[in-house]
Parts: C-alpha cells; sequence; structure tokens
C-alpha cells in the first residue's frame, strides 16, 4: 500500500496550446464538481495509461521506469543517505485516485492517489541509522513495496514513518509530477479546463 499527497505548482504556467486527442472530454473549469470530474477522466484513462499516451507524452505506467532516485534524511532518529536507480515500478496501472484539489487562484492541484499492489525492482545503496540501529548497504532489491516497507519498519513503525513521510511524499510527487510534465508542456490551461 503506497499513498502519497503531491502538490504541483504553477499549474497555470502552460504555454502551448493543441488540441486534445478526441477521447479526453475536458472538465468545465466553473464545473461545482470539478474534482469529481477530473477523477472520473483519469479514471477512465487507466486501461490506456498502462501502455502510455505517447501523444500526450505520458510514459506507460506498467512499466514505470525511474532512472534514479536520491534520499536524505539528516535529522532525527531516522537519519540516512540513499540512493536507487534503474527503477521498475509495476502494477501501478492499479492506483486509486482518491482526491483532487484543483485551485485556479494559486494556481495548484493537490493530488491523493494510492498504489495497493507497486512492485519495485532496482538497485539500492544506503548508508545511516534508524533509531540507534545503523544501516548499511547496497544490492539489487525487489518485491512488493508494501512487504519491503514492513519488513524493515515491523518495530517502532510509528516513529520512523514520522520522520521520513514529508521526504517519501516529496520524493513521490516528483515522480509523478515526472510523469505528467509532458502532458503540462504540451497543453494549455485553456485545452485541459473548459473556461
Amino acid at each position: 500500500m503506497f499513498k502519497s499527497h503531491i502538490i504541483f505548482c504553477s499549474l497555470l504556467a502552460f504555454v502551448h496550446c493543441r488540441n486534445l486527442p478526441s477521447y479526453i472530454k475536458p472538465c468545465k473549469k466553473n464545473d461545482p464538481n470539478l474534482e469529481k470530474c477530473v477523477i472520473d477522466l483519469i479514471n477512465g484513462l487507466k486501461p490506456r495509461l498502462a501502455n502510455g499516451l505517447p501523444e500526450m507524452r505520458i510514459p506507460p505506467l506498467d512499466p514505470f521506469k525511474v532512472p534514479f532516485i536520491k534520499l536524505d534524511q539528516g535529522s532525527g532518529s531516522v537519519n540516512f543517505k540513499a540512493t536507487f536507480k534503474d527503477i521498475i515500478a509495476t502494477n501501478g496501472k492499479n492506483f486509486k485516485l482518491n482526491k483532487v484539489k484543483i485551485d485556479f487562484e494559486e494556481p495548484s492541484i493537490t493530488v491523493d492517489i494510492f498504489f495497493p499492489l507497486l512492485k519495485i525492482d532496482g538497485e539500492y545503496s544506503i548508508n545511516g541509522k534508524v533509531l540507534v540501529v545503523p544501516i548499511s548497504g547496497n544490492g539489487k532489491f525487489y518485491g512488493n513495496f508494501c512487504e519491503t516497507t514492513n519488513n524493515f519498519i515491523n518495530e517502532n513503525w510509528r516513529e520512523i514513518i514520522e520522520e521520513i513521510k514529508p521526504l517519501i511524499e516529496d520524493t513521490a510527487g516528483e515522480v509523478v509530477y515526472s510523469v505528467i510534465k509532458g502532458l503540462l508542456d504540451l497543453y494549455a490551461v485553456e485545452d485541459l479546463f473548459i473556461m
């Protein structure tokens, strides 16, 4: 189970203007149920998202490849530096979009997304400590993200989660943003939301 609250700022800074593919029906900006419209739209795209939408510069979600992630948790009872590379995530297509909040004034989008069956493989290097226990190692990692996480944080999990939650959320936000960046480069807000 993987849940992340992700905030994307500067949504309205789109500069390009193109026609949306015919299978996309934009939501109305002034719709009182705008968030539901966006959730329904994205849920309707799930079958296509698995293989990606190259015409919208959205990469495949199954598998989803991340070349490199660096985590640096430098304070508190959980203190470590870790790098992950050649990451391949599968089952991303099974995500559940719980909530979307759009603020055209700020401008920003906040997304609450859940990946219940995310499986991740790749290479890692980590050095640091969790509570008073030193952690160090490198090599390949694989398996269900939940199983890996649960094994790692079986004891004292509340303290560990509280310490690293902001770091994980920020990192997840960057990964998800990288998925939709191509879309943001291609389309103006007027294309994505009917004014």
